[in-house]
């Protein structure tokens, strides 16, 4: 959802929005300012700044789950969640806590900053110059993509916690 407020005399506009989205293994919220203005000569100026804040579910692939679900011989019932964690159910089916045993899940932050500058040169022809910085935190690999090795093993995905990127164009 997006809210956006223009001055046509001056040129110029202010814009903030909201983001949510959701899917079985994430939720996502998001935010964005932007500012623009024109100038005399048919350009334009904007700076626009992004944030995403991610919850992202840690559900590691089946071939990487360590154990099965196991009873012991006292009769509890020991099963590996998706993230492979082991807990122990009730004869109810539940935790100790007396819940479903629940997927832990982790942040990840995207944070981008952008500029542009358009010309309009001539009626057939407009340039645009482009620079972003994008800073992402935690989990770029996600556990459940997985990797494939020449001897035949598979690992998790193993990506660095952080990274800096700037894209010019």
């Amino acid at each position: 959802m997006d809210w956006f407020v223009g001055n046509q005399k001056r040129g110029t506009g202010f814009e903030l929005g909201t983001y949510y989205s959701t899917e079985y293994n994430y939720h996502s919220f998001g935010l964005d300012a932007a500012f623009f203005k024109k100038t005399k000569n048919n350009g334009e100026f904007n700076v626009k700044l992004t944030g995403y804040f991610d919850q992202v579910k840690q559900i590691l692939p089946s071939e990487l789950i360590p154990l099965d679900t196991v009873r012991s011989t006292s009769g509890t019932v020991y099963i590996t969640t998706a993230s492979g964690r082991t807990e122990a159910l009730n004869s109810n089916g539940t935790t100790s806590g007396n819940k479903r045993p629940s997927i832990p899940s982790r942040p990840r932050n995207t944070l981008t900053g952008s500029l542009t500058y358009s010309q309009v040169i001539n009626d057939r022809m407009q340039g645009i110059i482009l620079l972003d910085l994008v800073y992402q935190h935690r989990d770029l690999g996600l556990p459940f993509h997985r990797v494939y090795w020449n001897d035949g093993s598979v690992h998790q995905e193993n990506l660095p916690s952080q990274r800096f990127k700037i894209p010019i164009g």
